[in-house]
């Protein structure tokens, strides 16, 4: 069986020392979404990175909850690696969520959420307007 690849409608690429990650639908597979993780791993190990900027303002829906586990994981990962993280949501609510996943695994520090209308705020908490 082959490896199932990053979906065309995601991107992970760098700017600076910042990992630019934009997804335009939450609609992946399981499949799909591994291998976005180990797309922005592997982007995210590289030397100099510092942060990884998530743009999910242009995706509707939820993610599946075994793929909602997933990103845990990975968000996990960032704050063990020293990275900041920000993701700009489509909705409030889905800021809240991601927030309050920060809180509840003690990376509220490093990881955050933004709603599409605070994109500027994001893009300067890991540090890409500067």
């Amino acid at each position: 069986m082959s490896e199932v690849s990053v979906p065309g409608t995601t991107t992970v690429e760098r700017d600076g020392n910042t990992i630019v990650w934009h997804n335009e639908t939450f609609d992946v597979s399981v499949g799909e979404a591994e291998a976005i993780d180990r797309a922005v791993r592997q982007r995210a190990s590289e030397d100099g990175v510092k942060a990884v900027l998530v743009d999910n303002s242009a995706a509707s829906g939820a993610w599946d909850p075994e793929i909602n586990e997933l990103w845990k994981e990975l968000m996990e990962w960032f704050a063990a690696a020293g990275l900041r993280s920000a993701t700009v949501c489509p909705s409030s609510v889905n800021a809240m969520q991601i927030n309050q996943l920060a809180r509840q695994t003690g990376t509220e520090e490093t990881i955050r959420a933004f709603e599409e209308s605070e994109a500027a705020t994001a893009r300067e908490f890991v540090g890409l307007d500067e």
